[in-house]
């Protein structure tokens, strides 16, 4: 799926690769949302703003590439960065989109409900670029392939700290109220979420790791709103419009009970 998604395969090309009935992959690839592709769309270029990770110097960077590392993946074979998200979700992919000034349209994937463990589950739509510059800029900040218990906490000035986090929480981060549990943390590398906690202490914000197999989670709880509230304050102090809607205002509701 991957091959064909980037845009440079077709449903020939890939049989070919793997040596499989072109009606296989045919209908392989249309259980899972994708259509076949014309000759205009496999040759088109899109415009891009390929030095956008070339210095991290913004909020809108920052921010975008917290989202990277929290829900995003690179190819170095192909030079693809995706992001993907379900279609409630579409807007922050808009957003992100048009920070980086890429032309080429978010796709939508159609998510075959009747397949079993997909009925609950909806559809998504793609951000995807294609660029070797982005993609080796992404690399020399320290992001690799199959990222998620390996990764370190990029170099970033104190200042953009905050919308790095914010963009990390709004892919990575939950938060729980319930009468017996209310909750908000994250996860990630053991590397990357102690740094994330030194960070998070800098601002007086205090949360505890807990080792998850591979994986840590960096929570704080209590039904004592202080940290919660300090928390949201600091990640969406400003710039408000480079956010995730809906997850920002559930917390502002979690923060106010």
């Amino acid at each position: 799926m991957f091959l064909y998604s980037i845009g440079d395969y077709t449903f020939t090309d890939i049989a070919k690769k793997y040596n499989k009935p072109i009606s296989s992959i045919k209908y392989l690839l249309n259980s899972r949302g994708y259509t076949a592709k014309s000759k205009s769309e496999l040759s088109r270029k899109y415009n891009i703003d390929s030095t956008f990770f070339s210095d991290l110097d913004s909020a809108e960077k920052a921010y975008f590439l917290g989202w990277v590392y929290s829900d995003g993946s690179i190819n170095i074979k192909y030079n693809s960065l995706r992001i993907s998200l379900k279609e409630d979700d579409r807007d922050v992919l808009e957003v992100l989109k048009n920070l980086i000034k890429s032309e080429k349209p978010l796709k939508k994937i159609n998510v075959d409900k009747k397949r079993k463990g997909f009925e609950n589950s909806k559809d998504q739509f793609l951000l995807e670029i294609t660029n070797k510059d982005i993609v080796e800029n992404l690399i020399s900040i320290g992001l690799i392939e199959n990222k998620s218990a390996n990764i370190s906490f990029p170099n970033l000035p104190d200042e953009l700290y905050p919308y790095f986090i914010r963009g990390y929480f709004e892919g990575d981060g939950w938060f729980t109220d319930t009468d017996k549990t209310k909750q908000l943390g994250f996860i990630g590398s053991d590397e990357f979420i102690k740094t994330l906690q030194e960070i998070l202490h800098s601002y007086n914000i205090k949360m505890n790791i807990n080792k998850k197999g591979k994986m840590s989670t960096l929570t704080c709880g209590g039904h004592s709103n202080k940290n919660y509230k300090l928390f949201f304050n600091i990640i969406y102090k400003d710039k408000i419009e480079l956010s995730l809607k809906r997850k920002y205002s559930k917390l502002f509701k979690f923060i106010s009970k």
